[in-house]
């Protein structure tokens, strides 16, 4: 909604917009933004496209990594802009573990730390409850996993997300409780409708 809002008032002097996909194809769920939706803020002089969902964030991240002009620049931190990137959110972890994949984290110098030490103690935080932080992490342990199984980043990754499992487990069973829940409900108001009218015909 507010890119749309945006992009209304932007329009008399830009014509297209592009936003920037949160996951690949093979993720999508609603999450802000989704390539069925985000044309629908376009309006008569204006158009909004839906950019980038053929890859994931680690591809994306491979494409900024051969970009010079990217690393020296690159900022991924909102939690804390005095720092320019804090090198500790999450926002900077999946950033940082994306650019040690690509061997190219050193040649990012906006980041605080290209210390393998410092990347071990970011995975024991990592988040694999939520979805979306579960989808980029899960993009790392692949990416690491081709790169170097044995690699203590890649191993400390997915100790925490066996952590996590029962926490993971635990808010799947809650959604598909919710979703039940939401089914019964929905059959019952439909039975007593159609039962309600059946009875108002007679």
């Amino acid at each position: 909604a507010a890119m749309g809002a945006v992009s209304g008032f932007l329009s008399p002097i830009i014509n297209t917009f592009f936003i920037a996909s949160s996951f690949s194809s093979e993720n999508l769920y609603p999450h802000g933004s989704h390539p069925i939706t985000d044309y629908l803020w376009s309006g008569d002089n204006h158009k909004l496209v839906h950019h980038g969902c053929d890859l994931n964030r680690l591809e994306k991240t491979r494409h900024i990594s051969k970009n010079e002009l990217a690393l020296k620049t690159l900022r991924v931190c909102w939690k804390h802009p005095k720092d320019y990137n804090c090198s500790k959110c999450r926002k900077c972890a999946l950033t940082m573990m994306a650019l040690d994949i690509c061997n190219s984290l050193s040649k990012a110098n906006t980041f605080k730390t290209t210390d393998t030490n410092d990347l071990i103690d970011l995975a024991k935080s990592a988040d694999f409850v939520n979805k979306a932080s579960r989808i980029y992490f899960d993009e790392l342990i692949d990416g690491y996993q081709k790169k170097n199984p044995e690699n203590p980043i890649l191993l400390q990754l997915r100790e925490t997300r066996h952590k996590q499992f029962f926490k993971i487990a635990n808010e799947n069973i809650k959604s598909l409780c919710s979703k039940i829940i939401k089914t019964i409900q929905n059959t019952k108001y439909n039975c007593f409708a159609k039962n309600t009218r059946f009875k108002l015909n007679e």
